[in-house]
């Protein structure tokens, strides 16, 4: 049987584009930031007041869109359940 292949949220996330570079830049980083400091809040997560403004500038910009970040986790959840032998139970939260 093959077992669930942890992965980390940024490799889940690589294929969510909003079609600007540097914004993708900057979810790539945080992501990868907040997954090392998960218990800290932002600002100490991202080490300086620059990179915290940058991140909540990446959330409050038109192109950012929780709905593709919310597809792109759906479907690397998806792939990973596909891929396992195991029984699978998928909980699904109703307040999305």
């Amino acid at each position: 049987m093959k077992n669930i292949k942890y992965t980390k949220p940024s490799e889940d996330l690589k294929k969510v584009k909003f079609g600007d570079k540097r914004l993708n830049n900057r979810l790539t980083k945080t992501i990868k930031t907040l997954e090392q400091q998960n218990k800290t809040s932002i600002l100490s997560s991202c080490g300086n007041k620059h990179a915290a403004k940058a991140f909540y500038a990446l959330l409050s910009n038109e192109k950012f869109s929780k709905q593709q970040i919310k597809t792109e986790a759906i479907k690397a959840t998806t792939n990973k359940i596909k891929n396992t032998q195991t029984p699978k139970i998928l909980l699904v939260p109703l307040n999305i």
